[in-house]
């Protein structure tokens, strides 16, 4: 193997690195702790070529200068031998390590759970930017167990809003409930810098909510919508248990980003739907026009362009052309379906109407296409599928259940 190939083989160790991995490699932390001619060229080359992502790199390098003390430099032999692990596996057996390698070993083990501790704190001040990305997520959702939509003003105020279908819309420092002009207030609570509304629509409920911006979000049942109550100078950002449908203002010094509890999607301008309820296993993506991407601890998934649908099951992701009015429709409370399962279907249904329904295993996988007016009420929808499918229906202990209506 040539002096290059061998290189190149040290360098793909680290291809995809993040953060965390540069955190708790040996010979990243010694080099930085410890830098000589040969490994600041060794990162360097890496960087200039894009072998490694500089920005998690430079992240890492900053948390170690960040909470780094006065040590001397290590003996030219004891890099080298670090030098070398780059070509063995890390995991191999401490017990056959000499003495003094078990000594570096402790000592980097030490580090890296120090660097740990000091990560959380250090990302306060180098990653000003994900401040609101790690609080945003990690709101809580409220405990209340109520038929009506709530609409949280920060962390002091929790507002009932009645009916089955509200329209909440920003206005300056005011809101609008039903186009009618409140007393309620969106003014930013001075007390708290990181304050956060929520919208919280039960099963069997709808909203739309409209920001500042100019942003319209329709919000589906059993849906929490996150959102600061000011956006922050820099970007746009919002975190979605459910499912919404959002037109987003275009603005291209202003970006917009959906969160969920595993991905992140970045829009300038566009018109998209995302169901992510945390429960399921299945997250979407469905692009009408403009342009997403999409992201998951920072690393890239996809990119959707118009009537594209991404999907990521948790396991396995990938991206299809569809019919996008089959995924959007059911902000008109229409639902339209093409070769979906039966249980899928019963999953919408059960959410929309906020009623308890169970497939038995015999209905659960049958394909069926169609559309509903979901206007009509349950029983005139399960009818109608039925119209099309060998099922049926009946009512235990205020559960549907739907069977085969196949005489066996």
């Amino acid at each position: 193997m040539t002096i290059k190939q061998k290189k190149m083989q040290k360098f793909e160790k680290y291809t995809n690195y993040s953060c965390e991995e540069f955190l708790n490699d040996d010979f990243f932390i010694a080099s930085s702790k410890h830098p000589t001619r040969e490994t600041i060229a060794f990162w360097n080359e890496a960087i200039e070529k894009q072998l490694i992502d500089k920005k998690e790199f430079d992240l890492a390098r900053n948390i170690l200068l960040f909470i780094q003390s006065k040590q001397e430099r290590m003996l030219d032999s004891e890099m080298l031998e670090l030098w070398e692990k780059i070509e063995i596996d890390n995991k191999a057996n401490l017990n056959k390590k000499s003495k003094h390698e078990r000594m570096i070993f402790i000592f980097i083990a030490a580090a890296s759970i120090l660097l740990a501790i000091a990560f959380s704190i250090y990302q306060m001040n180098y990653r000003s930017n994900d401040n609101l990305s790690s609080s945003i997520e990690n709101v809580k959702a409220p405990s209340m167990n109520s038929s009506d939509i709530y609409l949280m003003l920060g962390e002091n105020q929790t507002v009932p809003l009645k009916g089955d279908t509200v329209k909440v819309c920003y206005k300056g420092d005011k809101i609008k409930v039903n186009e009618k002009a409140t007393n309620l207030s969106a003014e930013k609570d001075v007390d708290n810098q990181n304050a956060y509304n929520q919208l919280v629509v039960p099963y069997g409920k709808h909203s739309m909510l409209t920001f500042n911006d100019g942003t319209n979000i329709w919000v589906n049942s059993g849906t929490r919508v996150v959102y600061p109550v000011t956006f922050d100078k820099k970007e746009r950002e919002i975190y979605v248990d459910g499912e919404i449908y959002l037109t987003v203002t275009h603005n291209e010094k202003w970006p917009f980003t959906v969160k969920t509890n595993r991905m992140k999607v970045e829009v300038l301008g566009t018109s998209f739907n995302v169901t992510a309820y945390a429960k399921d296993a299945e997250q979407r993506v469905v692009l009408v026009n403009g342009k997403v991407i999409i992201t998951k601890k920072d690393k890239h998934l996809a990119e959707l362009h118009p009537n594209e649908m991404f999907e990521d099951n948790g396991s396995k992701a990938k991206i299809e052309k569809v019919d996008v009015e089959n995924y959007i429709l059911w902000k008109d409370g229409l639902y339209r379906y093409e070769s979906e399962h039966m249980d899928m279907i019963m999953k919408r249904l059960s959410r929309y109407y906020n009623v308890h329904i169970s497939c038995n295993a015999d209905v659960s996988f049958l394909k069926c296409s169609g559309k509903l007016d979901l206007n009509l009420g349950l029983n005139k929808v399960l009818d109608a599928i039925a119209i099309t499918a060998p099922i049926t229906y009946n009512i235990q202990n205020n559960t549907y259940i739907i069977k085969s209506s196949i005489i066996k």
